[in-house]
């Protein structure tokens, strides 16, 4: 039966008469995904690495990945266990849903109205929905309905190199946007063809553009969701987990309950669960129990073996807030601020030279569209550059490590590599640098390229040189680097009992979210690259120049 907006009413009783029994059938569904599934999805991606020759997943790694057939089967058959839980779960929370409208939910019933969602979509087609479902929508901020792939997001440091410049600002709000409304659309597909009755792609449309105008319910719904697993501490996985259930829930009942409309004594009539201290707690317990096997199988505390003198606070860039990225004002501002140590990029020009820079091309932060490659040092160091509100030149490599010494301050030089370097480039680069009595232990090296780090450990065995990682799923480069820097959605406990077994440092960037600081530090990084050194939890006043 049709009906107007979503009665809130309705909503909050189908939650609140849910026996216990179905809650727990959910809360042990979930946790054996996390248990059984995420598990068995980074076995098959770490096959798919072996097979393929590599020694993790990353961007680096795909022309190998791509090549090997047996690593496509493993690749493809960790997509379809992603994908299939997310399937199932979507199917399962409807069911718990649809049950309440009619008779009452036993978890018979329940698995019953799963497994009749479950034949309808397959047969319809509607399954290939959970492709974007498992993948697309944790990109949007809301993947509590994909138990496997919930935690898969865009990685915070391209977000920022968008948000860098109003026009990639705007791009990235437009692409953004796009993916909220698909996820969206996707999640609508699926809730409101769960009834199991045929329907042509006619009524379809009919009935999809009638239901807009009852969309404000679920649409809240989704941004309270997005908004809640927002907030919640990256680590705390047993809060995580139960928030994930209860959302997912609460969506399938703003998403059914915007198309159907139940008699009134549907759900009235259903006598309240008992909910008895002794039953409330062997249901909270056993849940809490198995989210924290779940827990511990994916993300078990690590043991800090940082440095003595707690975590470094290390400067991303400088301080943009004070100067644009990797400019000499940037750098001061970060001094001022008292950075344990300021990260710099470094390129190669079109005469040799070096410059301090991150972006290969110049129209974000210059509104030049040339790259450094293709521009001589002198053309660069003319070149203004502006970030929130501030403007500088780009500085010479020279000038930058000059100007740092001066300040006191020690630099983490990442050598960026672009295709376009000279062959001797690291042997360059460490020739000026010896001259200005930069490699006396002072300043540490990273890059992401393996070899030019490679390169840095043949030529230089003295230095300290780590090794960058981004987007990155596996076992840590055995290269002999002397740490290693990990982009933040990508450290995992693994990864820091690893690097910590080595005795090597394993700091995470860009790290900007308070949040995600403490989460970090607590699982046992040894450093916090940010662009928020003035972050409180980082010792910081929280205040912006």
């Amino acid at each position: 039966m049709r009906g107007g907006p979503m009665d809130v009413r309705v909503a909050v009783r189908s939650l609140a008469h849910t026996p216990l029994r179905v809650w727990a059938v959910l809360v042990g569904v979930y946790a054996t995904c996390l248990i059984i599934g995420r598990p068995a999805v980074h076995e098959l991606l770490g096959a798919a690495a072996v097979a393929a020759g590599v020694e993790a997943v990353s961007p680096g790694s795909f022309p190998a990945l791509l090549t090997s057939p047996v690593a496509w089967l493993f690749g493809s058959a960790a997509l379809l266990v992603s994908v299939a839980s997310a399937l199932v779960w979507t199917a399962l929370t409807l069911a718990v849903v649809a049950r309440g409208f009619d008779d009452a939910r036993t978890v018979r019933a329940v698995l019953t109205r799963a497994a009749v969602i479950l034949r309808h979509w397959t047969r319809s087609g509607l399954a290939l929905l959970a492709v974007p479902l498992a993948l697309l929508s944790p990109l949007a901020g809301f993947g509590v309905l994909s138990p496997l792939t919930a935690s898969l997001s865009i990685p915070p440091f391209i977000a920022r190199e968008f948000l860098k410049a109003p026009l990639s600002g705007a791009l990235w709000v437009a692409m953004m946007t796009a993916t909220v409304l698909a996820s969206f659309a996707v999640i609508m597909l699926l809730s409101w063809s769960n009834d199991g009755e045929p329907r042509s792609v006619r009524r379809a449309r009919r009935e999809a553009r009638e239901s807009l105008r009852r969309l404000r319910g679920p649409a809240c719904a989704v941004a309270v969701v997005a908004v809640a697993t927002a907030v919640i501490p990256p680590d705390a996985t047993i809060v995580s987990g139960l928030v994930s259930v209860l959302a997912s829930l609460a969506i399938a009942v703003a998403f059914v309950t915007s198309r159907y409309t139940p008699p009134s004594t549907a759900v009235a009539s259903h006598r309240p669960a008992a909910w008895s201290p002794a039953r409330a707690t062997v249901v909270i317990a056993l849940g809490a129990v198995a989210l924290t096997i779940s827990g511990s199988v994916v993300a078990p505390t690590a043991s800090s073996a940082g440095e003595a003198d707690g975590p470094l606070v290390i400067a991303h860039r400088g301080y943009d807030r004070g100067g644009p990225e990797n400019t000499i004002s940037g750098l001061e501002a970060a001094a001022r601020r008292g950075a344990d140590v300021v990260e710099v990029d470094i390129q190669q020009t079109a005469d040799g030279d070096f410059v301090a820079a991150h972006d290969t091309n110049l129209l974000v932060l210059a509104g030049i569209d040339r790259s450094v490659s293709e521009m001589t040092t002198s053309e660069l160091t003319r070149t203004t550059v502006s970030m929130h509100g501030r403007s500088d030149t780009i500085p010479t490599m020279e000038d930058y490590v000059r100007r740092a010494h001066d300040l006191g301050v020690p630099l983490l030089l990442e050598f960026k590599v672009t295709g376009q370097e000279t062959p001797d480039f690291v042997e360059r680069a460490l020739r000026r640098l010896d001259a200005l009595g930069a490699l006396d232990g002072r300043n540490t090296f990273q890059s992401l390229d393996v070899e030019t780090v490679r390169t840095l450990e043949r030529l230089r065995p003295d230095l300290s040189v780590g090794v960058a990682l981004a987007m990155y799923s596996g076992e840590l480069p055995r290269i002999g680097a002397d740490f290693f820097v990990v982009e933040q959605a990508s450290v995992t406990a693994a990864m820091i009992a690893d690097a910590h077994d080595r005795r090597a440092p394993l700091y995470a960037w860009t790290v900007n979210d308070d949040l995600e600081i403490r989460a970090l530090l607590d699982l046992g990084v040894d450093g916090i690259i940010t662009d928020r050194i003035d972050s409180p939890v980082l010792g910081g006043d929280g205040a912006r120049p």
